[in-house]
């Protein structure tokens, strides 16, 4: 009886191998295109998701804003807006008038001599000064400064007429803030804004339902990825066996 040679035998096992790894491929890559279509979809429902999040707190914003315009168009809401402009501008008024009034006298005029020159040594001494005498320069510059600034905060805290506008603006306010009380009292009650509000939650939670399903479409991309990678080169280290075997 004849024995098939090597050379009659080698050529079958080849295309055996060849067959095995096209079938192979044949499998893997429709799987492959299917996970990153799993993956594709899931990203594009997420953004779709941001976005309607996103339509509904405009939607929200709006209705709230809506709510606000009836609040000021109030007469206590009008008055208490009011008075709190006039209390502010009337502050700031006098305020000038004692700054105006501290700055004419000689303490300021010598602290703001002491800044000048202190800032135009900084600037004299340049990048190429040594360390310590920028750093003496500059806190020369630091304390003219402050005292400058104290003396505009003792201007302002001796002066009668400017502690009782400041009063008067903490007293404008308070009576505006009662205000705005009464708008998220509003809002709570306001038949638009339950309904916006309760869209904004709901598109929260298909947000955070949407962005899970992607991370999860992502991971079992990656891990199927990784054991058809593991499988192929399974499959093309049996190759060789299989040729021996059929020696």
């Amino acid at each position: 009886m004849m024995i098939p040679s090597p050379t009659t035998r080698h050529p079958r096992s080849a295309i055996a191998v060849s067959v095995a790894m096209f079938l192979i491929v044949c499998t893997i890559a429709p799987s492959a295109r299917a996970d990153q279509k799993a993956v594709t979809e899931a990203r594009k429902a997420r953004i779709e998701a941001q976005n309607a999040l996103k339509k509904a707190e405009d939607a929200l914003k709006k209705a709230k804003d809506d709510v606000k315009a009836e609040l000021a168009k109030t007469p206590d809401y009008t008055a208490a807006n009011d008075a709190l402009t006039k209390s502010k501008s009337e502050y700031d008024a006098l305020a000038q008038k004692a700054l105006d009034k501290a700055h004419a006298s000689p303490e300021y005029a010598s602290a703001q001599k002491e800044m000048n020159d202190a800032d135009a040594k900084v600037k004299a001494l340049g990048t190429g000064a040594s360390t310590s005498d920028l750093a003496a320069a500059s806190q020369a510059k630091a304390s003219a400064k402050a005292k400058l600034e104290q003396i505009n905060k003792d201007a302002l805290a001796s002066d009668p007429k400017v502690q009782d506008a400041k009063k008067a603006i903490a007293d404008a306010q308070a009576k505006l803030d009662e205000q705005n009380k009464k708008l998220d009292e509003m809002i709570a009650s306001n038949e638009a804004c339950t309904k916006a509000k309760a869209d904004v939650e709901a598109a929260q939670q298909k947000l955070t339902e949407a962005k899970a399903a992607e991370t999860a479409a992502q991971k079992q991309a990656q891990e199927e990825a990784k054991g058809k990678r593991g499988g192929g080169k399974s499959m093309g280290g049996g190759g060789p066996a299989g040729a021996g075997g059929g020696k």
